[in-house]
């Protein structure tokens, strides 16, 4: 390597300290679950049914495209869904369960297909309660999120780009606990790093952390006792100046302070 292009790169690296790539939003799954029953089929039925696969199946904007009916298999009690060409090249099959009335949407959406249709693309331009023959485009496949957030009444509905369905799914996961083990096998990404950048940092993930850890101290536990022993309490007030809810619990050395949350804080120690 020349001595030109060993400083370029230290540059690079230099000047890209902390960037972060932009990434999109991504929808929860009470977002989700409002926007399917509340949105009128006449109008979002195929947005819903590209939201139910893209969501199931953490499927990319060219997948569901290129997905055709014979990929879907009807068992009765859930849809079988397979994609063979993935970006990856691992071709992928995933399960939609009779959740809520996901399946009778699909199937209302696939009965309104016009016999004379000549291809098999599974998603058609759809307006006023009709299909036509015209299969769906990447562009308006790539914009269902922010179509969503817009009927949502969302904040920044350009951040939901066609990403975000594929980031919604992994992050649905990893807040259900999930390991990334399994999230990778459900995407088809075969990079441990690429995989955790899909999935985001929701508070509900780190709702659940918190708990998990908070929990352990809850009174009626002897990990409270094991921990305190005979360390005598200072002050237990409550922590001002953050705008945040929070109970602070000093101790003597060698602890400086635990903090709880209202919720879970022990009464009888706030006494």
């Amino acid at each position: 390597m020349r001595r030109g292009q060993t400083k370029l790169i230290a540059f690079l690296k230099r000047t890209g300290d902390g960037y972060q790539a932009k990434k999109s939003k991504i929808l929860t799954k009470s977002e989700i679950d409002r926007f399917l029953s509340s949105a009128d089929d006449k109008e979002f039925l195929m947005i819903k049914v590209g939201l139910i696969l893209g969501i199931a199946g953490a499927c990319r904007t060219d997948e569901l495209v290129n997905l055709t009916v014979d990929d879907i298999e009807d068992v009765g009690s859930s849809l079988i869904v397979k994609i063979p060409n993935t970006k990856t090249k691992i071709p992928l099959i995933f399960v939609v369960t009779d959740v809520g009335n996901m399946l009778e949407l699909f199937r209302k959406y696939l009965s309104l297909r016009l016999p004379h249709v000549k291809h098999k693309r599974l998603f058609l331009y759809y307006k006023a309660g009709k299909c036509s023959s015209q299969p769906v485009g990447k562009n308006i496949m790539g914009k269902i999120p922010s179509v969503v957030a817009s009927y949502l009444k969302l904040p920044d509905v350009a951040c939901y780009t066609g990403h975000c369905l594929r980031r919604s799914s992994a992050t649905l996961l990893a807040d259900a606990g999930v390991d990334i083990t399994t999230i990778k096998r459900h995407a088809g990404w075969k990079s441990t790093t690429v995989a955790e950048g899909y999935v985001e940092n929701s508070i509900e993930n780190k709702t659940k952390i918190a708990n998990q850890v908070l929990d352990r101290l809850w009174p009626g536990s002897n990990y409270l006792d094991d921990l305190l022993g005979d360390v005598p309490l200072a002050t237990v007030r409550p922590f001002e100046g953050c705008g945040c809810n929070m109970m602070v619990l000093h101790l003597t050395m060698p602890f400086r302070f635990v903090l709880y949350l209202n919720e879970t804080f022990p009464k009888q120690m706030t006494q």
